[in-house]
């Protein structure tokens, strides 16, 4: 299968998903309906232009329909930064109980 192909049958499988037609995605998209047909038929050539607009309508970013590996790899940045950021609260809430162990030994 190629990309294309893969990149389309994502967005079938995500207007199914929603319930979305044919009809509604080709009225959505200001096209007929056997246009949008040859779209997802690879009839008709999808441009990056169009499929933005597919990911509008599908409400999903453009990634979504790419390689899966794209979206594991964003998931594990996002659980990364989420790790860093736990990390970095740990390490100001350290800070300031050393600044309160210190005034406290200074004003004595």
């Amino acid at each position: 299968m190629t990309k294309i192909e893969e990149v389309l049958n994502k967005i079938k499988t995500c207007r199914k998903n929603k319930g979305f037609s044919h009809e509604y995605m080709a009225y959505k998209l200001d096209i007929s309906q056997a246009s949008y047909t040859n779209i997802e038929n690879q009839t008709s050539r999808l441009s990056a232009e169009r499929l933005i607009q597919i990911a509008e309508i599908l409400e999903e970013p453009v990634f979504r329909f790419f390689n899966e590996q794209v979206n594991n790899e964003k998931e594990e940045v996002l659980e990364a930064s989420n790790d860093i950021r736990v990390l970095i609260n740990e390490l100001v809430k350290s800070k300031d109980t050393q600044i309160n162990i210190l005034r406290k030994l200074l004003e004595k």
